[in-house]
């Protein structure tokens, strides 16, 4: 159901109301005014008309009175002036009249016959008959004047009631309009409380994507913009609580993951160092036993074994050193122009023959005078380890080394025919004291150092390793180098140079 903004609704039932307020009003002020204004001519009318009766009556009463010293004339003329006052009295104004001609009569009589008793007395009668018969005349009009006066005030009784019953009946639409507001009020505000109520539960459900979408002005509309603020404050610090979570849960992952390398770490180093050291304690041994009888040429074999053994265990350690050395950020290059085709074809040939002992063909394709600005014992120790790693892992076939100049970098390629890399290893290898498994057919030396030192060492120098690989067929490992920019070659001597 529609929700309204309860301060606009408000506003509209105040409106809504006003409108017949303001009618009502209007036409009971008018109603009042109107009824207040004929009250007041008609007592107006009616005190003047009653003036003038009374004037009238006073003067019909004083025409015959004993103790009147007006002339009977003047008497009778005063009456016909109080009469012509009145309004709508044609009945007692011919009376009057009639009054008037009978008191003329009368005086007349009165001078022409000396004051005969006589001959006055009938008119004197006849003027008592029409007095009486203005009397009775006037005595209506007082009744009739009353009688309006009577009606007038009922009249406006009766205005005043209609006024009143007016009042009562907008008194009980103004009590049934308050009534529907307060409903039409309260159900908007039930309305708008059901849907904060959705909103906390959807809240407390988890479901902290929901919003207000149609928000108001009012206090509803207020709390719901600030439910909308807290849900999308919510939100954020649960997607930051999670992703530190994930961060926690992957940090503990890799502190597993480094106490199993350690494990292994320690588990290979064990076996690494005791082999040489075995060799070198059970070499010396037997030349101190034999010393006396041996003769040269087997003393001479036993001290290149003990100086193998020897340098084997200082390649470990020097290893390990690096390794070291690279995690605390000790370990730096010290870059220096040099010929890195004749270094890697050098070392090529001097790791020759531990191909050779597997019975594995060595190819090298080495482009002349690359020329590169890096540390050249790391680039001989990346070297070494990549081409120590192409012999370890294969059986039969070959190993073949590569360097070309390509878009200004020394790609240095070292190829083998060995068992290659299952995907599912392929991501590790470049991890600490991470070793392939490649069952017990394909058991190796080593303490899984090799590629991560060479990785570190290369990006010492600004290069970088990569590879591929296919699992059973072999694996290239390619190591690229920033190349100094080939120097122009200089134009051989011509012949009169020559001959001078």
């Amino acid at each position: 159901m529609l929700r309204w903004d309860a301060r606009t609704l408000q506003n509209a039932l105040i409106a809504f109301y006003l409108f017949p307020l303001v009618l009502f009003v209007g036409f009971v002020a008018w109603s009042a005014k109107s009824a207040l204004s004929e009250r007041a001519d008609a007592s107006a009318r009616d005190e003047a008309a009653l003036r003038a009766l009374a004037s009238c009556r006073a003067e019909l009463d004083g025409i015959l009175a004993p103790n009147n010293a007006k002339p009977l004339p003047d008497r009778l003329l005063a009456l016909r002036r109080a009469a012509e006052k009145l309004e709508h009295a044609s009945v007692f104004q011919g009376s009057v009249q009639d009054l008037l001609e009978a008191g003329t009569g009368v005086v007349r009589a009165a001078a022409h016959e000396n004051g005969s008793s006589d001959s006055a007395k009938p008119r004197r009668d006849d003027l008592r008959m029409r007095l009486a018969d203005a009397s009775s005349a006037l005595t209506a009009l007082e009744a009739d004047a009353r009688e309006r006066v009577l009606a007038g005030e009922r009249l406006f009784s009766r205005s005043i009631r209609s006024i009143l019953l007016l009042c009562a009946v907008f008194l009980g639409f103004t009590i049934l309009y308050a009534c529907a507001s307060v409903a039409l009020i309260v159900g908007n505000q039930s309305r708008s409380l059901n849907e904060l109520g959705r909103g906390t539960l959807a809240l407390r459900n988890g479901d902290l994507d929901f919003r207000f979408h149609r928000i108001t002005a009012d206090q509803c509309g207020q709390v719901m913009n600030d439910f909308n603020e807290m849900a999308r404050k919510l939100k954020e610090q649960t997607i930051e609580l999670n992703g530190a979570v994930r961060s926690l849960r992957e940090h503990a992952e890799r502190l597993i993951e480094a106490r199993q390398h350690k494990d292994r770490f320690l588990a290979n180093m064990s076996h690494e160092l005791r082999t040489p050291l075995n060799s070198i304690i059970g070499f010396s041994e037997l030349l101190e036993m034999r010393a006396q009888t041996a003769s040269p040429e087997r003393i001479r074999t036993h001290a290149g074994r003990i100086l193998k053994a020897a340098e084997h265990l200082l390649a470990l350690i020097t290893s390990i050193l690096d390794l070291a050395k690279s995690d605390a950020g000790t370990l730096k290059p010290v870059p220096a122009r040099f010929n890195l085709s004749a270094a890697i074809a050098e070392s090529a040939e001097l790791l020759r023959p531990l191909a050779e002992k597997k019975g594995l063909l060595v190819r090298i394709d080495v482009e002349p005078d690359v020329m590169v600005e890096a540390d050249q014992r790391m680039l001989r120790q990346i070297f070494f380890n990549l081409f120590g790693n192409a012999v370890k892992y294969t059986e039969r076939g070959s190993v073949s080394v590569s360097l070309a100049r390509k878009d200004g970098s020394a790609i240095l390629d070292v190829a083998d025919t060995g068992i290659g890399i299952r995907e599912e290893e392929k991501e590790n290898i470049f991890k600490d004291f991470y070793r392939i498994d490649n069952g017990p057919d394909h058991l190796t030396d080593g303490v899984g150092i090799g590629l991560v030192l060479s990785r570190r060492l290369a990006a010492l120098n600004r290069a970088k390793i990569s590879f591929r690989s296919e699992y059973g067929v072999g694996s290239v490992f390619t190591a690229t180098i920033p190349a100094l920019p080939q120097e122009p070659e200089s134009e051989p001597p011509t012949a009169s140079n020559a001959t001078s």
